[in-house]
């Protein structure tokens, strides 16, 4: 065996790198047991660090009649929470669909949830931000904006942040709910802000990338684009990728303010509703035109294409070799991640709109005739 002194290596150093090895591998191995907000973390990537099983079955599912689920779901402890289109907010058992409790919000919800220790966190389109029991459902404390809430709230360092279509980004103490800032953009805000370190990366209808300074409540850096967005932000490293109504994808360097790469769609390209997924290699996002697309992170060349048979408005969600995404033709469909071929497809009826939530062995999504679906593997 070669000596570690006769490398110049001291033990001090020598159990460093092994600490550094072990807690590398156990990062790449471990599954995540949840999903606590829209796009599975505060860096926005929609890319899940659990693992599923090879083929997915349909375990469980949960229908509400005179409802539309336009929302992705948040899971956390075992529990799938996902509000609908008549305000309704719902609590089910992860591993069986059962009901544990629902309450009734002032308008409908499009938002994930964010969960927060034993609390959930979201806003409804009647502009009302609520504080609940994550346990019960009990409202603990709400909060009026002027304008609807349509997308899910973002958490640092015990601070909710979320947007409004009345124009404001409000940062708020999510025990309490006192009001610790507000900072006006030019339009509405129908995304969910992407953290990374002490920043905020906001984009809005105003056709800009934003990155406001949380400590201050101000903006850095301001990026124009090419038209108005409600895409959440994916920031891997110091790229930021999102997609515009203008049917541009783009790739950001979110610290110096300055667009490393543009990909532009054909012309007539209804555009990007949902938010991208990424990787260190991939960005892969849907389109109006029904098109599910793989960009190269560093350069933003096409790697692949799938078609899919009507828009895609849902965010795709990256399952270690796999990708997920739901279409307005009913369908949730399960493609390679590197070459975009089909692995499967789900006929669930209905169109899907809300991205899905995936934890260890389970992926759970929504469609717009009211039901949520649990898949996982076959018992």
């Amino acid at each position: 065996m070669l000596s570690i002194h006769r490398l110049g290596i001291g033990p001090a150093i020598v159990l460093v790198m092994l600490i550094m090895i072990v807690v590398t591998r156990a990062e790449a191995q471990a599954p995540s047991n949840a999903w606590p907000m829209y796009r599975g973390d505060a860096a926005g990537t929609g890319v899940s660090g659990g693992n599923l099983p090879p083929r997915l079955f349909e375990q469980w599912r949960h229908r509400e009649r005179g409802i539309q689920f336009q929302s992705s779901a948040s899971i956390c402890n075992g529990v799938v929470y996902i509000g609908g289109s008549t305000g309704k907010l719902l609590a089910l058992e992860l591993a069986t669909g059962k009901l544990r409790w629902q309450t009734q919000l002032a308008g409908g919800i499009t938002a994930a949830p964010i969960c927060h220790q034993d609390r959930l966190l979201i806003g409804d389109l009647a502009g009302e931000f609520h504080c609940l029991d994550a346990t019960t459902g009990r409202p603990l404390w709400s909060l009026t904006t002027g304008g609807e809430i349509a997308a899910g709230p973002a958490m640092r360092d015990g601070q909710v942040l979320f947007g409004s279509q009345d124009k404001w980004l409000y940062c708020v103490a999510a025990d309490t709910g006192e009001l610790k800032w507000k900072l006006e953009f030019d339009d509405q805000i129908r995304c969910c802000p992407a953290i990374v370190e002490r920043f905020a990366l906001v984009s809005g209808c105003d056709a800009s990338l934003h990155v406001i300074d949380l400590t201050l409540g101000q903006t850095k850096v301001k990026v124009p684009l090419d038209g108005p967005t409600g895409a959440t932000p994916a920031v891997v490293g110091e790229t930021a990728f999102l997609g515009t109504a203008g049917g541009a994808l783009y790739g950001v360097d979110w610290r110096k303010g300055t667009v490393r790469w543009t990909r532009r769609m054909a012309i007539g390209t209804p555009g990007f509703r949902g938010s991208v997924a990424a990787n260190k290699e991939l960005v892969v996002a849907g389109g109006r035109n029904g098109r599910i697309v793989a960009l190269a992170a560093e350069s933003g060349d096409v790697r692949w294409t799938f078609v899919a048979r009507e828009r895609v408005d849902a965010s795709p969600v990256i399952v270690n070799d796999r990708v997920f995404v739901g279409s307005a033709d009913g369908r949730l469909y399960e493609l390679h991640l590197l070459t975009g071929s089909k692995l499967n497809e789900f006929d669930l009826g209905s169109p899907i709109s809300g991205s899905a939530a995936v934890v260890s062995n389970w992926l759970v999504v929504a469609t717009e005739n009211g039901r949520v679906y649990g898949f996982g593997a076959n018992r």
